[in-house]
This record gives C-alpha cells, structure tokens and sequence, in this order.
C-alpha cells in the first residue's frame, strides 16, 4: 500500500513492498529536487530503494509555496516518513546533501523525539557543515553561489526562464539554511555518515568531521574526489561506503 496522501513527498512510486532492501530516503540540495537523486534508484539496486524527497515548491510541487525555514520542513517530512513506514515497514536510513542534510538531521530529530516508528538506522550527511556551525553569511548573488558550487552548466545559469523558475525555492532554501542553528546537546541515537568533496569551497574536511558532535552513537567520515556536488559522478564509492555502513548499522543494532 502507498499512501496518496504523501505521494508529493516521494514522486517516484517506491518499489513492491516485499523488496528486502530498506528505503534509503534522500533530500536534495538547495533549489534542486527530487530529480537529483534520479540516478540513485537504479544505481543503488539491491542495498536502498531510494525514495528521493520532493519539498514544497520544488519541481512537481511548483505551485506550493516553499518553506523557508528546516523546522516545520523536518516536522512535516518526518510526518511523511511515519506514515511510509507504516504502511510499508522496511527499515529505512535519511540521506541529505547540503541544505538536504540539515533537512535530513533535523528529520531524525523529529522522528526520535515523537518515537512514534523506528529510528533510522543511519543519517548520511553529505556537503554541509555540521548543524552547530551553520548560520552562515547569507548569499546575496544566487548565480555566483551556484556557478562557486558546481554542478549547473553556464548555459543553464544564463538562461532567463530558468532561474525565474527556481528563484523562489532556492531563495527559500538558503534563507532556512541561514538562520538554522542546533546545538549538539541532545545527540541523535544513531549513527551518522558524513561525507565531503575533497575540493568542496563550502564545506572543509574538518567541517564534514565536526558531524560526529551530533551522535551518541559512532559517525564515520568519508572525504571523496570533487567538489560540492561530487555525488553527481562519485555514486559508486558513496554506493560502496553506504553498503559498509548499513552492515556495521545492522550489526550494532542486532547487537544492542
């Protein structure tokens, strides 16, 4: 059973309920959508069904207006995630990348305050700075933050139409991620997977290390080959990384 009440959230219908694979879902970057994670439904096959997250005013919920702050985006997508996992229980993990991975960890706050479902076995947090150091200078010209951050061509970034269109969600989405702030006082109960680009601009090593402030459990730290964006061509190392995680997750947890 898929619940239509929460089909805007997860677009791309997950797979048959007796699929063994626990549902990896994924929250994209600032401005972008669920398309992001597009590749990742064939690419992960077998370990995740990927269920990419689509937030209010991104793409096919265009029409919607964005929110420009993470809190009452994380109470709503882990409202979402509860009612997924009832009706499919599975098992499930949160990927975000970027401002998705702040959406992601404050999500697994949610879930584990509410202890309403399962908690996660992993967040995977990938191209951000922990949530203790955000609240960060707030970006003024949109084009040369996303010519600085990679991963659109010039052409696109040229194009008129184009901008005006994600104008409103990506304004949304870096307005939340500047004023977001979370102390690591109360630390998620699960393990946390952090991952950085070697030549990210945004996002120094150290930063992608700093996420382990924010678990009772144990994070590890993954460094890959790119930049902000290198999930786009590095999808078979973070699949390789994810699968050793999920494994040493389950074991934990079986253990416990």
């Amino acid at each position: 059973m898929y619940l239509d009440d929460y089909a805007p959230w997860f677009p791309f219908p997950p797979k048959p309920v007796d699929d063994a694979a626990p549902r990896l879902y994924c929250v994209p970057s600032a401005g972008s959508g669920a398309t992001q994670f597009l590749p990742w439904r064939r690419a992960m096959t077998g370990l995740f069904d990927v269920l990419p997250v689509q937030l209010p005013g991104h793409e096919t919920r265009r029409p919607e207006a964005p929110i420009a702050r993470i809190e009452p985006l994380a109470e709503a997508l882990a409202d979402a995630i509860e009612a997924d996992q009832a009706a499919a229980p599975s098992g499930y993990a949160l990927f975000g990348h970027s401002f998705g991975a702040l959406v992601a960890f404050e999500t697994a706050r949610v879930l584990q305050a509410r202890c309403q479902t399962a908690l996660p076995l992993f967040l995977a947090a990938s191209a951000s700075r922990a949530p203790h150091q955000c609240s960060r200078i707030r970006v003024e010209d949109r084009n040369e933050f996303l010519r600085a951050a990679g991963g659109v061509a010039p052409e696109v970034l040229e194009n008129a139409e184009f901008m005006a269109a994600i104008e409103p969600a990506l304004s949304a989405d870096l307005e939340a991620e500047s004023v977001y702030l979370r102390t690591s006082e109360a630390r998620l109960r699960l393990p946390i997977a952090a991952f950085g680009g070697r030549a990210d601009p945004f996002t120094a090593p150290e930063d992608v290390a700093s996420w382990a402030a924010h678990t009772a459990e144990w994070c590890s730290v993954t460094l890959c080959e790119g930049g902000h964006f290198f999930l786009a061509d590095g999808v078979g190392t973070l699949r390789a990384r994810l699968a050793t995680v999920l494994d040493q997750s389950r074991s934990v947890r079986a253990a416990s």
